[in-house]
């Protein structure tokens, strides 16, 4: 999943980054890879919303998603930032 943005959601407890998935699926709980420049950090999927609807527990390939994400900052998502394969 290419990142488009990120924000800082402190209620919620961490980071959310939305994008479109590009491939499979996506579920809660999923470990994941965030590539970020030229680092690669774990990181794992704490929930999913989807226009608003935070009650699915997984989006497809094509779903414009947003995901939040546990074991990273903000300030390292960087410009052009992916979600890649299962960790």
């Amino acid at each position: 999943m290419n990142i488009d943005e990120s924000f800082d959601v402190p209620h919620r407890g961490g980071v959310v980054v939305t994008g479109k998935a590009a491939w499979g699926e996506i579920r809660a709980g999923d470990r994941l890879w965030l590539q970020s420049g030229e680092r690669v950090l774990p990181v794992r999927v704490k929930f999913l919303e989807a226009f608003h609807n935070v009650g699915p527990k997984v989006r497809y390939a094509g779903d414009v998603v947003a995901a939040g994400l546990e074991g990273v900052r903000k300030s390292e998502i960087l410009p052009g930032a992916r979600l890649i394969g299962n960790g």
